[in-house]
């Protein structure tokens, strides 16, 4: 998975963006796919994913739901599948 994510530093805080065109390039529809980071906003999505992260950017947000698919926080990924089948992790 190299080059799908790239890190980030602000203030004293580091997290890892992956950009949801490579989301889109390496999942299948309606697979459950984990970032442990921040989901930014770039790229396009054109079908159903659930997309469990530490955030996401409004716009990011906004373009699973038209695609009819769901953000997700990492906590809620845990309640509703607490053995973790069926999930990819990118990052």
């Amino acid at each position: 998975m190299e080059g799908c994510c790239r890190t980030f530093s602000k203030a004293e805080e580091k997290a890892y963006s992956c950009e949801r065109k490579s989301i889109e390039q390496i999942h299948q529809k309606k697979e459950t796919v984990v970032v442990p980071g921040k989901v930014i906003g770039t790229g396009k999505i054109d079908h159903p994913i659930t997309v469990a992260a530490f955030s996401f950017s409004e716009k990011a947000k906004e373009k699973i739901k038209v695609a009819r698919g769901k953000a997700i926080s990492l906590l809620q990924l845990i309640k509703k599948n607490p053995k973790g089948s069926n999930v990819k992790i990118i990052g």
